[in-house]
C-alpha cells in the first residue's frame, strides 16, 4: 500500500490549527504520516502543536523559532517525508 505524507504548514493559526491537524489525522487511510511545520508562530499555535497527539498516525513536528517562509517550510517538510505521495495543506 502506498504511503501518503501530509504537510501542514502553520504560522499564527491558533484558532484553526487544532482542527486542521485533527482533520488530516482523521482521514480514513491507514498508511499515512503527518508533518507539521510551524514557522515561528507567536500566538500559541506552537503550544497546540506540541501537545497534539494521535495514536493512529505518525506525526512529526517541526517547530521553527523564526519564519523562513512557506516555500522553504515545504521544502524542509519534503526532505523529511517518507510518503510515496505528498499532500500540502495550507
Amino acid at each position: 500500500m502506498l504511503k501518503i505524507t501530509y504537510l501542514v504548514t502553520v504560522y499564527n493559526e491558533f484558532k484553526t490549527v487544532q482542527k486542521a491537524i485533527e482533520d488530516v489525522a482523521n482521514i480514513n487511510y491507514p498508511n499515512k504520516e503527518i508533518i507539521i511545520i510551524d514557522n515561528g508562530s507567536t500566538d500559541g499555535s506552537q503550544k497546540i502543536i506540541k501537545n497534539f497527539q494521535n495514536k493512529k498516525v505518525n506525526i512529526k513536528k517541526i517547530l521553527r523559532k523564526k519564519n523562513i517562509g512557506f516555500g522553504k517550510s515545504i521544502r524542509e517538510g519534503i526532505k523529511k517525508a517518507k510518503g510515496d505521495y505528498i499532500y500540502i495543506q495550507y
